[in-house]
């Protein structure tokens, strides 16, 4: 078996552990609002669909080691993932990790792609590092203790409410090239004493 179709394992409410060893796919809620799930193995995966772990409460660790693509919402409200490690990910989907108010360390170093939402209302985010050159809509919205967001060189534009409510961020530097900062890209950032804008 190499896929896992759709709503394959959906609202399994006693599923505490899934490995699967030779899986490339994982269908869209396929495993959402499995309740008890607390850690996945998927060494092969390279497609992580809409919402295919959304609701997983117990979840604590995903290591997803050739995922390229993360689809929307894929881990939202998964309140005790604490780590995410994507190496090969590409793309990151709508709201994929939104209201994962645990998630204090995640690792994108190839994610060129990062849509709108997706890390919103991850409250224990510390620091991020990016190769983004468009950072979407709300993509890290109140992130209430993100103190370090490193941006590459190349970056063009920030969107509406990018960073707004990330009360920790307490300064940003902007690279050269940067074109458009959008509306409440940084609305709310109290403790925000230092920007660096770009010439």
């Amino acid at each position: 078996c190499t896929s896992i179709s759709g709503f394959a394992f959906n609202s399994c409410p006693h599923l505490k552990d899934i490995s699967l060893p030779v899986v490339t796919s994982i269908g869209s809620q396929a495993f959402e609002s499995c309740h008890a799930l607390k850690s996945i193995t998927l060494p092969l995966a390279t497609h992580i669909e809409f919402s295919a772990f959304f609701d997983c409460r117990l979840l604590k660790h995903i290591g997803l080691p050739v995922a390229t693509h993360i689809g929307r919402e894929a881990f939202h409200s998964c309140p005790a993932l604490a780590s995410a490690n994507l190496p090969a990910a590409t793309h990151i989907g709508e709201y994929a990790f939104g209201g994962c108010s645990a998630l204090a360390a995640v690792s994108l170093p190839q994610a060129t792609e990062i849509e709108g939402g997706a890390f919103i209302q991850c409250s224990a985010l510390k620091s991020i590092s990016l190769v983004a050159t468009h950072i979407k809509r709300n993509t890290f919205d109140n992130c209430t203790a993100l103190t370090s967001v490193t941006l590459p060189v190349g970056v063009v534009s920030i969107g509406e409410h990018a960073f707004s409510r990330c009360a920790a961020l307490a300064s940003i530097a902007l690279p050269h090239g940067l074109a458009t900062i959008g509306e409440a890209a940084f609305r709310d950032c109290t403790a925000l004493a230092s920007a660096t804008l770009p010439v």
